[in-house]
């Protein structure tokens, strides 16, 4: 019995000294045994740590209200170095050249008025992340982000919301239709400028000094009337007219430019008031649009059709020209403007 452990114990040594000849512990390398050879044995050997720099990250930068940010700095540090860019307008942003190991990345995002922001990510090829950060003191933020009219105006009404750090604010409260305090966003539909304080207070009852935004808000479009005052009657040519706009416009902003159109082809834009054409309407039926443009961008008109035209017999005699050559250099003179 004694004799039969002693000989399992030996073949068990010679097996395991056989088996560290083949693959030593500890060399760091893996070892395969290739199958396509029968009759010898050949190691191929690969290292099992490999880095290849062609890592991304990138994502989205914005403020507490999903509000892009852009110029924000976003670093990945590894090893003593990093690789870094910059979100744009939109808060997008793309890291490039980031080396794929086992190490986890520290990766920061950073903007002048706003706390720091920063996670340990494992990069590959294609790894997302979003940043939020937190601005060190509250400000409004409207949608639209921005006026979608022209000069400065909102031809729609106007969201508002805070961004704020709810670690740092306590309460913040604004006048619009009387003090408030602020839960959630708010609806601006009233027209023309718009002024709204507010302030807020901070986590240890600080209150902040008042603040306010404007707002210049027009979604109404211009009235218009289209007038006529008819000159001289052709039976081959037509009637020779005089078209007025009147037009008014909801806010202070005022009226832009007005348009003249005859079969929806524009004949004479006016840019002051009062506002008129000289014109030859053809015998044949046909159609008459003015249509106004106000500073904000809204726009109206007004359509007459050349069937409805009665000749006036009381006419303006400032307005019309006493000779067909008159007529004609004035209708020119018009056309030039």
């Amino acid at each position: 019995m004694l004799l039969t452990l002693k000989k399992t114990i030996f073949y068990i040594t010679l097996f395991t000294i056989f088996v560290l000849t083949l693959n030593p512990i500890g060399d760091g390398i893996n070892t395969t045994i290739s199958p396509n050879l029968a009759n010898k044995t050949t190691l191929q050997t690969y290292p099992q740590h490999t880095t290849i720099e062609n890592g991304t990250l990138s994502g989205y930068v914005t403020d507490t209200v999903q509000k892009p940010i852009a110029d924000a700095l976003i670093r990945v540090n590894y090893h003593g170095t990093y690789q870094e860019a910059y979100s744009n307008e939109t808060g997008y942003y793309l890291v490039t050249n980031i080396p794929i190991c086992y190490c986890l990345k520290n990766c920061t995002c950073t903007k002048t008025g706003y706390k720091n922001n920063s996670i340990f990510l494992a990069i590959d090829e294609t790894t997302t992340h979003n940043f939020q950060l937190y601005p060190n003191e509250p400000y409004p933020v409207f949608e639209p982000l921005t006026p979608n009219g022209l000069n400065g105006w909102y031809i729609t009404k106007v969201n508002v919301s805070f961004a704020y750090d709810p670690i740092n604010v306590s309460e913040i409260w604004y006048d619009y239709t009387g003090w408030q305090l602020y839960t959630e966003k708010f609806l601006v539909d009233e027209q023309c400028g718009i002024t709204i304080n507010w302030y807020w207070i901070d986590q240890y009852g600080t209150q902040s000094p008042l603040s306010e935004f404007n707002l210049k808000i027009d979604y109404t479009p211009p009235y218009v009337k289209l007038g006529y005052e008819s000159v001289n009657s052709h039976p081959l040519s037509g009637k020779d007219m005089i078209l007025t706009a009147d037009v008014w416009d909801n806010c202070g902003g005022g009226v832009d430019y007005v348009e003249f159109y005859l079969n929806d082809v524009l004949q004479f834009t006016d840019d002051a008031a009062p506002y008129e054409w000289i014109m030859t309407i053809p015998p044949s039926s046909c159609t008459l649009k003015v249509v106004a443009y106000d500073t904000a961008g809204n726009m109206g008109y007004d359509i007459l059709n050349g069937t409805d035209i009665e000749t006036k017999s009381q006419i303006n005699q400032r307005l019309i020209p006493q000779q067909s050559s008159e007529l004609e250099t004035y209708q020119y003179t018009f056309n030039r403007r």
